[in-house]
Protein backbone atom coordinates (compact mmCIF):
# COMPACT_ATOMS: atom_id res chain seq x y z
CA UNK A 1 0.00 0.00 0.00
CA UNK A 2 2.64 2.32 0.44
CA UNK A 3 3.43 2.58 -3.11
CA UNK A 4 0.12 3.12 -4.19
CA UNK A 5 0.03 6.51 -1.62
CA UNK A 6 3.48 7.56 -3.30
CA UNK A 7 1.99 7.20 -6.18
CA UNK A 8 -0.85 9.33 -5.28
CA UNK A 9 0.69 11.90 -3.69
CA UNK A 10 3.79 12.89 -6.00
CA UNK A 11 2.55 11.80 -9.16
CA UNK A 12 5.23 10.97 -11.78
CA UNK A 13 3.79 13.96 -13.84
CA UNK A 14 3.98 16.42 -11.35
CA UNK A 15 1.03 18.55 -9.35
CA UNK A 16 1.82 21.70 -11.79
CA UNK A 17 0.62 19.78 -15.02
CA UNK A 18 -2.29 18.45 -13.18
CA UNK A 19 -4.01 21.92 -12.25
CA UNK A 20 -2.63 23.12 -15.23
CA UNK A 21 -4.95 20.69 -16.78
CA UNK A 22 -7.70 21.69 -14.67
CA UNK A 23 -7.79 25.35 -15.76
CA UNK A 24 -7.27 24.18 -19.13
CA UNK A 25 -10.72 22.19 -18.66
CA UNK A 26 -12.16 25.10 -16.80
CA UNK A 27 -11.38 27.65 -19.71
CA UNK A 28 -12.52 25.30 -22.36
CA UNK A 29 -16.26 25.30 -20.09
CA UNK A 30 -16.12 28.88 -19.57
CA UNK A 31 -15.78 29.43 -22.83
CA UNK A 32 -18.53 27.29 -24.28
CA UNK A 33 -20.35 28.43 -20.99
CA UNK A 34 -19.67 31.75 -22.81
CA UNK A 35 -21.23 31.57 -26.15
CA UNK A 36 -24.56 30.79 -24.60
CA UNK A 37 -25.00 27.32 -26.92
CA UNK A 38 -27.47 25.96 -24.06
CA UNK A 39 -30.26 27.78 -21.93
CA UNK A 40 -28.65 25.64 -18.26
CA UNK A 41 -24.84 24.49 -18.22
CA UNK A 42 -24.31 25.34 -14.80
CA UNK A 43 -23.09 21.58 -14.90
CA UNK A 44 -20.22 21.79 -17.40
CA UNK A 45 -17.47 23.32 -14.15
CA UNK A 46 -18.33 20.02 -12.10
CA UNK A 47 -18.17 17.92 -14.48
CA UNK A 48 -15.00 19.20 -15.70
CA UNK A 49 -13.21 18.78 -12.54
CA UNK A 50 -14.80 15.79 -11.70
CA UNK A 51 -13.21 14.45 -15.16
CA UNK A 52 -9.46 16.00 -14.72
CA UNK A 53 -9.49 14.15 -11.10
CA UNK A 54 -10.47 10.66 -12.53
CA UNK A 55 -8.31 10.68 -14.94
CA UNK A 56 -5.62 11.79 -12.68
CA UNK A 57 -6.87 9.20 -9.99
CA UNK A 58 -7.11 6.30 -12.90
CA UNK A 59 -3.74 7.14 -14.61
CA UNK A 60 -1.79 7.04 -11.25
CA UNK A 61 -3.29 3.38 -10.48
CA UNK A 62 -0.86 0.84 -12.20
CA UNK A 63 -3.90 -1.27 -13.73
CA UNK A 64 -4.51 -2.94 -17.54
CA UNK A 65 -5.61 -0.34 -19.74
CA UNK A 66 -8.32 -3.45 -20.96
CA UNK A 67 -9.83 -2.46 -17.20
CA UNK A 68 -8.90 1.05 -16.98
CA UNK A 69 -10.61 3.00 -20.19
CA UNK A 70 -13.88 1.24 -19.71
CA UNK A 71 -14.09 2.34 -16.27
CA UNK A 72 -13.16 5.76 -16.97
CA UNK A 73 -15.99 5.79 -19.77
CA UNK A 74 -18.67 3.86 -17.60
CA UNK A 75 -17.49 6.77 -15.28
CA UNK A 76 -17.78 9.54 -17.11
CA UNK A 77 -20.86 8.70 -18.21
CA UNK A 78 -22.54 8.32 -15.21
CA UNK A 79 -21.39 11.31 -13.85
CA UNK A 80 -22.74 13.23 -16.51
CA UNK A 81 -26.01 11.65 -16.88
CA UNK A 82 -26.30 12.62 -12.98
CA UNK A 83 -25.37 15.75 -13.76
CA UNK A 84 -27.37 16.31 -16.37
CA UNK A 85 -30.55 15.03 -15.11
CA UNK A 86 -30.08 17.35 -12.33
CA UNK A 87 -29.90 20.12 -13.83
CA UNK A 88 -32.86 19.74 -16.16
CA UNK A 89 -35.21 17.44 -14.16
CA UNK A 90 -34.85 18.81 -10.72
CA UNK A 91 -38.10 17.29 -9.29
CA UNK A 92 -37.82 13.72 -10.60
CA UNK A 93 -35.89 11.51 -8.79
CA UNK A 94 -32.14 9.87 -10.34
CA UNK A 95 -34.53 6.51 -11.44
CA UNK A 96 -37.11 8.94 -13.59
CA UNK A 97 -34.19 11.33 -14.51
CA UNK A 98 -32.27 9.10 -16.46
CA UNK A 99 -35.55 7.62 -18.19
CA UNK A 100 -36.81 11.63 -19.07
CA UNK A 101 -33.29 11.74 -20.49
CA UNK A 102 -33.37 8.66 -22.32
CA UNK A 103 -36.64 10.14 -23.93
CA UNK A 104 -35.56 13.78 -24.62
CA UNK A 105 -32.06 11.82 -26.65
CA UNK A 106 -34.20 9.41 -28.39
CA UNK A 107 -36.23 12.72 -29.83
CA UNK A 108 -33.21 14.66 -30.28
CA UNK A 109 -31.99 11.71 -32.33
CA UNK A 110 -35.08 11.40 -34.33
CA UNK A 111 -34.88 15.02 -35.04
CA UNK A 112 -31.32 15.11 -36.30
CA UNK A 113 -31.82 11.95 -38.77
CA UNK A 114 -34.99 13.88 -40.40
CA UNK A 115 -33.38 17.30 -40.63
CA UNK A 116 -29.93 16.48 -40.39
CA UNK A 117 -29.26 19.41 -37.86
CA UNK A 118 -31.02 19.67 -34.29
Amino acid sequence: MPDLRGRLVYPRAGWLSLGLLAVMALAVVWSVQGAMWLEQMDFLPPVALWAVLAGALLGALRSSIVWTLPLGAVTGAAVVLWSVGGEYFTPLEPGARLLALRTDAIEWLAVVLRTGYP
